[in-house]
């Protein structure tokens, strides 16, 4: 019996020997749970071309470390994943939920790794409020292949999300390039028809949108730093309202260039200058200084 049970625990031991968890390390802010901030929408829609242009997007607000969670494959990198920095933008139109990052990539941002969450790579999450799921409706990954340099998506909430409307790359949904050097820009757009059953959010509506960043530190570990919820944005551990609430508001006015009132030109054929008048007045003179002299050798 004793060598059974030593048998016993050796096995169970074996097992959870080969079990990796998901992250080494996990650390979350005390206000990861409490991320708000309005996203203003689009007079007209961005172009999904690896670069940002002055007016495409809404400049999400900057938040401390204290709104976000960080996670690692090694537990003494941690320091590592809290020093990820990043620019967020997103705006919005009637077709569609359009996303977009700018984050510095290390010198291995090519690097070989067995999947993509070890590499360079933006994670998001969207759900509507009227969600009844527990988490995320729609959840993806995007980052280029580490062999390719090719763009690439993969969906990770495919038990609630259609596969088939996941393919950003595909649907000309998705690009991706550098910017300055070793900063690499993600530009995303979702349509809203695959985002949950619900119709559309309108402006004045809320949504749940939580994002994370991957460092890109090759196939050794993992860098992975999020805005609102959890690690992986889609699995808040107080659910949707753990994620990031975002409301939608009007896009800017835009203000059309004034015209300058036009100067009406002077007609000088009916308001004779006073060089005129003078001209007038002394060719007047001569001619009667003409006709005085013929009438008087006239007479």
């Amino acid at each position: 019996m004793k060598k059974v049970l030593i048998c016993a625990i050796l096995a169970i031991s074996l097992v959870f020997a080969f079990v990796v968890p998901a992250s080494a390390a996990t650390e979350r802010g005390e206000k990861c749970s409490e991320v708000k901030y309005e996203v203003a929408g689009c007079n007209k829609a961005p172009v999904l071309d690896g670069k940002i242009a002055e007016g495409e997007y809404s400049l999400i607000p900057t938040f401390s470390d204290d709104y976000h969670s960080i996670g690692t494959y090694k537990s003494d990198t941690t320091n590592l994943a809290w020093a990820i920095q990043y620019t967020a933008y997103a705006t919005y139109d009637s077709d569609y939920f359009y996303v977009a990052f700018i984050a510095p990539a290390g010198d291995d941002y090519f690097a070989k790794a067995d999947i993509l969450w070890k590499c360079h790579m933006a994670m998001i999450g969207v759900s509507y409020k009227s969600s009844t799921n527990s988490r995320a409706d729609y959840e993806i990954c995007i980052g280029r292949d580490s062999v390719t340099g090719d763009p690439i998506d993969i969906i990770t909430n495919s038990a609630i999300v259609d596969s088939s409307k996941a393919d950003l790359v595909t649907s000309g949904n998705l690009a991706v390039g550098y910017v300055e050097g070793k900063n690499v820009i993600y530009e995303a757009r979702i349509p809203w028809s695959w985002i949950g059953t619900g119709s559309a959010p309108k402006t004045g509506d809320s949504i749940c949108y939580s994002f994370a960043i991957g460092a890109g530190i090759g196939a050794d570990d993992k860098r992975v730093k999020a805005l609102g919820g959890n690690v992986e944005p889609s699995t808040a551990e107080d659910g949707l309202a753990g994620m990031g609430q975002v409301t939608l508001t009007a896009a800017p006015k835009v203000e059309e260039p004034k015209e300058e009132p036009k100067e009406e030109p002077k007609d000088d054929t009916t308001n004779p200058t006073t060089g005129d008048l003078n001209v007038l007045f002394v060719l007047a003179a001569i001619i009667s200084a003409g006709f005085y002299t013929v009438c008087k050798k006239a007479k």
